[in-house]
C-alpha cells in the first residue's frame, strides 16, 4: 500500500529544481513533503496548461463582472493595504479580492433570475385566484380551496419580499468590495447584470507548478529558506498540504456541481415540455385552467432548482481559482 501511494508522489526538490530554480531544498527536513504527480478530479475538456496567468473572470463572459474586478484592482481597501506588503501579499489580495467580488456578483444574479421566476409565480397565482372566484360564485368549489389559493399567493409574496431583500444587501456588500459607500451600486441591483457563462476549459496545471508558484507559499518557502529548522519546515509542509486540499475540494465541487446542472437541465426540458402538452390540451378543451396553473408552478420549481445549481456551479469555479491563487499575475508583471 505504502508503495503504490510513493510511485504516485514526487520529491518537491527533485522537481522543483527542474521546473523553477526557486524551488531549491536546503535542509533534509523538506525532501520529505511529496507532492503527487496530478490531481484526483479530472475533466474531460479540462486544459492541463499551468494557469498563471488565465483571468478566470474574462472566460464567464460577462462585462460587468469583469470591469468590476477590474476596478477593485485599484480601490478594494485589502488590495491598497497589501500594495504596502510584499508583491506575494499583493497578488493573494488581488486573487482573493477577485474571487470575493465574483461570488457576490453571482448570488446578486441568481437573486435576480430568482425574483423573476417569482414575479412569473404570483401572475400565475393572480390568474388562478380569478378564476376560482368564479368558481366559487357558481358554486363549483368551496371558500376553503379558495382560501388556500390566497395563502399559496400571500407566501409568493412573502418569498417576493426576501429575495427582494437578499437583492439589496447584496448590492451593498458588492458596493464595500469595490471601497465604495453601500448603494453606489444600485444600477447593478436594479438589473444591469450580464448574462454569465459556465467556461467548458478549466486550465489547472499540476500540483508541483502550484507549489512552486503560489504566492502564499513563495512567502512561506522564502520564511523557512531563511531559518531552515524543523518548525519552519513542518510550517512550510503544512502550508502545502493546505493549499492542495483547497484545490482538491473545489475540484471535486466543481465536478459534482457540473453533474447537478446538467440533470436538472433535462429535469427543466421535460418539465418544459409537459406544460406546453398540457397547455394544448387546454387549449382543445382536454384540461382546465387549474390543471394548466399547476403543470406551470411545477416547471417554474423545476427552472428555479436548476437556476440554483447554476449558482452552485458558477460559485465552485470561483472556489477553483481562489483555491489555486491566479489571474492577475501578467497584469502586475509578476513571476
Amino acid at each position: 500500500m505504502y508503495l503504490s501511494i510513493k510511485a504516485n508522489r514526487v520529491w518537491v526538490p527533485v522537481l522543483c529544481g527542474a521546473f523553477l530554480t526557486s524551488c531549491c531544498v536546503k535542509s533534509c527536513y523538506q525532501e520529505r513533503v511529496e507532492i503527487p504527480n496530478s490531481w484526483h478530479t479530472t475533466f474531460a475538456c479540462s486544459a492541463e496548461s499551468d494557469p498563471a496567468c488565465y483571468r478566470w473572470w474574462e472566460a464567464m463572459g460577462d462585462p460587468v463582472l469583469t470591469s468590476l474586478i477590474e476596478e477593485a484592482a485599484y480601490r478594494n481597501e485589502d488590495v491598497q493595504l497589501a500594495a504596502l506588503g510584499t508583491e506575494g501579499q499583493l497578488l493573494q489580495a488581488m486573487n482573493e479580492a477577485a474571487a470575493e467580488i465574483a461570488k457576490s456578483y453571482i448570488r446578486l444574479w441568481g437573486s435576480q433570475q430568482r425574483l423573476q421566476i417569482i414575479e412569473d409565480d404570483i401572475e400565475a397565482q393572480k390568474r388562478l385566484l380569478t378564476h376560482e372566484e368564479g368558481l366559487l360564485t357558481t358554486g363549483l368549489i368551496d371558500s376553503v380551496e379558495r382560501n388556500d389559493q390566497e395563502r399559496s399567493l400571500d407566501a409568493y409574496w412573502v418569498q417576493k419580499s426576501a429575495i427582494s431583500l437578499a437583492i439589496k444587501k447584496e448590492s451593498f456588500h458588492l458596493s464595500t468590495l469595490l471601497g465604495e459607500p453601500p448603494g453606489s451600486l444600485c444600477g447593478v441591483a436594479d438589473g444591469c447584470l450580464g448574462k454569465l457563462q459556465m467556461p467548458c476549459e478549466f486550465p489547472v496545471g499540476c500540483p508541483l507548478e502550484l507549489v512552486c508558484r503560489h504566492p502564499g507559499l513563495k512567502e512561506a518557502k522564502k520564511a523557512y529558506d531563511s531559518c531552515a529548522s524543523e518548525e519552519a519546515y513542518y510550517n512550510y509542509r503544512k502550508q502545502v498540504y493546505s493549499v492542495l486540499e483547497n484545490v482538491e475540494g473545489a475540484l471535486a465541487a466543481l465536478s459534482y456541481a457540473r453533474q447537478s446542472v446538467e440533470r436538472l437541465g433535462n429535469s427543466s426540458q421535460l418539465k418544459d415540455e409537459s406544460y406546453k402538452a398540457t397547455l394544448d390540451l387546454f387549449q382543445r378543451g382536454l384540461k382546465g385552467e387549474r390543471e394548466v396553473a399547476v403543470a406551470y408552478e411545477e416547471w417554474l420549481a423545476v427552472r428555479e432548482a436548476w437556476l440554483q445549481g447554476r449558482v452552485e456551479l458558477l460559485t465552485s469555479y470561483v472556489n477553483l481559482y481562489e483555491a489555486l491563487s491566479v489571474g492577475w499575475e501578467a497584469c502586475c508583471g509578476c513571476k
